[in-house]
């Protein structure tokens, strides 16, 4: 980014490529995870539980592949289906409008006066 962008689109452009590429990388990494995954009764699970938040793309990807589970069952997550939740977190973080991220530019386009 250190020369100077022809307008406004091009900054946009560049800003949103990132996103846009991680999205298309980690959605079939959620699947192919999930696949992987096995759903348990959650009282016989042994060890460790660490539960995650749960974002609205990773959910609607779950009950299409697992449907509705009964009460007392999860999914315990492939490691594969935890890289797919982290790469959907650094996304929605990298699109923060904040500084050099992102956001940041995508922001400026419709912050900015018109010239």
């Amino acid at each position: 980014m250190k020369g100077v962008m022809p307008n406004r689109q091009a900054l946009f452009d560049i800003g949103i490529a990132g996103p846009f590429v991680g999205l298309v990388l980690t959605i079939p990494t959620i699947i192919i995870g999930l696949k992987l995954s096995e759903v348990a009764i959650i009282s016989e699970i042994e060890g460790t539980v660490i539960p995650l938040g749960s974002s609205i793309l990773f959910s609607f990807i779950e009950k299409i592949m697992f449907g509705h589970l009964p009460e007392g069952q999860d999914i315990i997550l492939h490691p594969i289906a935890y890289a797919g939740w982290v790469g959907l977190f650094v996304t929605a973080l990298n699109l923060l409008p904040v500084g050099q991220l992102d956001g940041g530019h995508m922001g400026t386009i419709h912050c900015a006066p018109t010239t």
